[in-house]
């Protein structure tokens, strides 16, 4: 049984994690203003199209880390489809710890998105994405465990065109939205 301070430690981790664990660091920086919602551009040009495939592997990576915490499985087939490294060795890192914490995370995340760059097959995606919805729950007894810490977060993510289709492959938290 893990004892209540590395529990009360992997609570409060859990936000750090979510923030450090996933990004390289960097400097922070406002975000830009956006909409309220995962933003797409305007359809009928080459250029919305190619952000609308930007923007929709970005979601699936965040679809594959929702399932992967879920399921506390850091080996989850949909996220190694849609992450590449070093990200995807971070986030398979939090899933582990949090397995070996016995907690899971799940419930589910709101993004205002937005393709910031595309340049080749590389692209950065800028979001303020929101967990108050994405909460952890120890896998023993199924309830809730408290956190501590803000729930809406500005990050830059970057992608990489693979094997037809964007890949996350590194991400900077910048702060609070």
């Amino acid at each position: 049984m893990v004892q209540p301070v590395r529990r009360r430690s992997a609570v409060l981790a859990w936000g750090a994690l979510l923030l450090a664990g996933c990004g390289s660091g960097g400097v922070q920086t406002p975000l830009p203003a956006g909409p309220t919602t995962a933003q797409t551009p305007a359809a009928g040009t080459a250029d919305a199209s190619a952000e609308e495939a930007v923007l929709t592997g970005y979601l699936a990576y965040w679809d594959g880390v929702i399932q992967a915490h879920r399921r506390g499985d850091p080996a989850d087939r949909r996220l190694a489809a849609h992450t590449g490294d070093p990200e995807l060795s971070r986030v398979r890192a939090e899933v582990a710890r949090n397995s070996a914490q016995r907690l899971s995370v799940r419930g589910s995340v709101r993004h205002t998105a937005r393709t910031e760059t595309l340049s080749g097959s590389t692209a950065t995606v800028l979001d303020c994405y929101d967990i108050s919805g994405w909460n952890p729950v120890n896998v023993d007894t199924g309830k809730r465990v408290d956190t501590v810490g803000g729930s809406a977060f500005r990050a830059r993510y970057t992608l990489r065109r693979s094997r037809g289709t964007w890949i996350v492959v590194d991400s900077v938290v910048m702060g609070g939205c």
